[in-house]
């Protein structure tokens, strides 16, 4: 498997740790549907996107440091949700169990720095939900052989 596809399925590996306790599902998204269309099976659920490939540094003529960018979907029930203090302790849980794998198992042997979307109402249909993101620059060594 690819840096890429490896850093992916260790986002989704960690993310998983949170089912059930913090979050009900971890999906990747299927690019050619909005999620909000489809079945979900429960609340909160998060989506992996995709990342975009920010940068690519060159370290020497051999390596070079690429900065993959995933942002994760997060999507809350209105209904559910007392008051923000809810989506601000999920946002807190979520952080601090990526900042606890930093390199993400060795796979963004360069670090993680994760952040935050401003959390927002999005109504779809006749239901209303909380979506924000959490983003993840994840930073790899690519050595060219």
């Amino acid at each position: 498997m690819s840096t890429l596809g490896n850093i992916k399925t260790e986002i989704k590996n960690i993310l998983e740790t949170l089912v059930p306790a913090n979050i009900a599902a971890v999906e990747m998204a299927d690019v050619r549907k909005n999620p909000l269309d489809g079945d979900i099976i429960g609340y909160p659920h998060a989506f992996i996107y995709p990342p975009s490939l920010e940068t690519s540094e060159w370290i020497d003529n051999k390596t070079s440091r690429r900065e993959y960018v995933f942002a994760i979907m997060f999507i809350m029930k209105a209904e559910n949700i007392t008051s923000a203090s809810d989506v601000e302790d999920l946002m807190e849980v979520i952080m601090n169990t990526l900042e606890n794998e930093i390199t993400l198992n060795g796979t963004a042997n360069a670090g993680i720095f994760p952040s935050t979307s401003r959390p927002e109402a999005y109504s779809h249909g006749d239901k209303t939900y909380i979506v924000f993101d959490i983003i993840i620059r994840a930073r790899a060594l690519n050595v060219i052989a």
